[in-house]
């Protein structure tokens, strides 16, 4: 059995440039200052965990931890670990794990939640700042992933039994509830925000959409334009949502929802954009095509998009923002398959 990584670090157009790959790990930290002028100087830190092949950071929370899961040379399988803001990274796996150990979303208190595979199946785990880890499995499922987790510690995720794929929200309690869109074979939800709002997708017989449900339970479909698949991997204290969408075309387009408003975005000459996390003051992050090539974007709250790439980098896959504008993402470059953290 495989463990499941929530993240698409696969896109249906083929755009598949930070898949697992070979390649000689760079171990260390790797810093780097980009200066245009003193106001607008940027700093990178691009690292490994040491002795991994391939790292990538998929959550960075308000205070600059970072969390994600790392591969060793010759395997497949997936170790978890935390980078604190000094850069001091602790790796972890859940006891009993025999799969892997997958990361998805770290929240300010320092609280880590992902997926691990044991003989049983795939469950979520919950793991705190003591390296205490709790499983969360919903009764009767075959698999259960938790993808994001709270301020609060309200955790979301999905899980899968004989009829599909279901939602869940487990508040800091252990109290779960379960939860499916109107008519829909499969409910994913990808993100919560501080007061409990989580957003997703969910299939049914006429495609793909996105949906947010608030903390009181109710449900919100919606598409974006003229759209043929449409997920929304980030929401932030406002219920605003970010993510991307596929149109009928078959091109890929960033976008924010708010207040039942859709608004697409996406990078200038770019053949495709992929909106990937929101943070509170509206700043979304992301990834683009063009050319050949895979950069980084911020999108500011009044539309203002601005292109980056991680130092050296042939290929730069953002994941995160946090509230002081801080991303965290994995990046390629001539030494292999890195993690970075991008400081305004």
């Amino acid at each position: 059995m495989s463990i499941l990584y929530y993240r698409q670090t696969s896109t249906a157009d083929g755009y598949n440039v930070l898949a697992k790959r070979a390649a000689s790990a760079v171990l260390g930290l790797s810093l780097a200052l980009l200066c245009s002028t003193p106001a607008q100087c940027l700093s990178y830190a691009v690292f490994d965990v040491p002795g991994a092949e391939n790292s990538d950071a998929y959550a960075i929370n308000a205070n600059g931890a970072v969390t994600g899961p790392y591969t060793n040379a010759g395997s497949n399988v997936p170790h978890g670990y935390m980078r604190d803001p000094l850069g001091n990274i602790t790796t972890f796996d859940v006891k009993g794990a025999t799969s892997g150990t997958a990361p998805n979303s770290i929240n300010d208190h320092g609280v880590v939640v992902g997926s691990y595979g044991d003989a049983a199946g795939m469950h979520g785990f919950l793991r705190r700042p003591s390296g205490k880890t709790v499983s969360i499995h919903v009764p009767g499922s075959a698999s259960t992933v938790a993808t994001a987790i709270g301020k609060s510690g309200s955790i979301t995720g999905y899980y899968s039994d004989g009829t599909g794929t279901h939602g869940f929200v487990r508040d800091p309690h252990g109290i779960m509830t379960l939860f499916d869109m109107p008519g829909a074979t499969s409910t994913t939800p990808y993100a919560i925000s501080p007061n409990g709002s989580v957003s997703g997708a969910f299939v049914d017989s006429k495609g793909t959409h996105g949906f947010m449900r608030d903390a009181q339970g109710m449900l919100t479909p919606f598409d974006a334009p003229n759209s043929a698949l449409t997920w929304a991997f980030g929401i932030n204290r406002s219920d605003t949502a970010a993510g991307y969408y596929r149109d009928k075309g078959g091109h890929f387009f960033g976008f924010v929802y708010t207040a039942s408003t859709v608004t697409p975005f996406s990078v200038h000459n770019a053949v495709a954009t992929y909106g990937q996390s929101i943070n509170a003051k509206g700043s979304v992050t992301g990834y683009y095509a063009a050319s050949g090539a895979i950069g980084g974007f911020i999108r500011s709250a009044n539309g203002t998009i601005a292109t980056f790439a991680a130092p050296g980098a042939s290929a730069t896959q953002p994941y995160a923002i946090n509230a002081k504008g801080v991303v965290a993402g994995s990046c390629v470059d001539a030494g292999g398959h890195h993690a970075f953290v991008r400081t305004p």
